[in-house]
């Protein structure tokens, strides 16, 4: 993690990119925190969830109070902090990736909203989204990658067929961590999220 680029200073700290919010489950990558402006991707998407019961409204909040403190981060490293907004502009094409899990009639569904830059001349933002629903999830698999994916699609098109949807998750994000080991790795946080709730695989987030 790049804390501040102007200082070279460079710190390595383990997080978890999970989160559960009442009903809803979410993760987050990409950049997502700034001391400098107080910019929070997960204190954004907290409060959005916790305080509209209407996911599609939240969904809208979210997407729109992100994208306003993107740009608002980016100009402020313009004016003020060059070498790490140099450093963020390496990102430009998945600056910032979010997926909520939300529950339909008993049927998940993953809202993602993803930002990218428009103008990097002007420090714009331009956002996206999509949504997938677990409807079909019987009849074929479906995956969805958010940040850093190239040793996980490396991964799934080398694989053997695998009956274990645990260990094939463990063994994706272990694959990406070898390429991308400053931004993933090891101990792997999991989650099922089903009818049920939130269910933790391994509950390595609340140690």
């Amino acid at each position: 993690m790049i804390i501040d680029a102007e200082k070279n200073l460079v710190v390595n700290q383990t997080v978890c990119k999970i989160r559960s919010v009442k009903n809803y489950c979410y993760a987050a990558a990409g950049f997502v925190a700034s001391a400098s402006t107080s910019y929070s991707a997960d204190s954004i998407v907290q409060f959005r969830l916790n305080s509209q019961p209407n996911v599609e409204k939240a969904l809208r909040l979210i997407q729109r109070d992100l994208k306003k403190a993107l740009q608002k981060e980016l100009r402020y490293q313009k004016n003020l902090q060059p070498r790490q907004y140099k450093k963020t502009m390496e990102m430009k094409d998945h600056m910032l990736e979010v997926v909520v899990l939300s529950m339909n009639h008993q049927t998940p569904q993953a809202h993602v909203i993803g930002f990218e830059l428009a103008n990097e001349e002007k420090a714009l933002i331009k956002s996206y989204t999509s949504k997938r629903t677990g409807k079909n999830a019987k009849a074929e698999n479906q995956f969805y990658f958010l940040g850093e994916y190239s040793g996980m699609e490396r991964y799934l098109n080398a694989r053997q067929q695998t009956t274990d949807p645990i260990a094939l998750v463990n063994q994706l994000i272990l694959s990406q961590s070898k390429i991308t080991p400053s931004s993933v790795g090891a101990p792997v946080a999991l989650v099922k999220y089903n009818g049920d709730g939130v269910e933790w695989i391994n509950n390595l987030c609340n140690k």
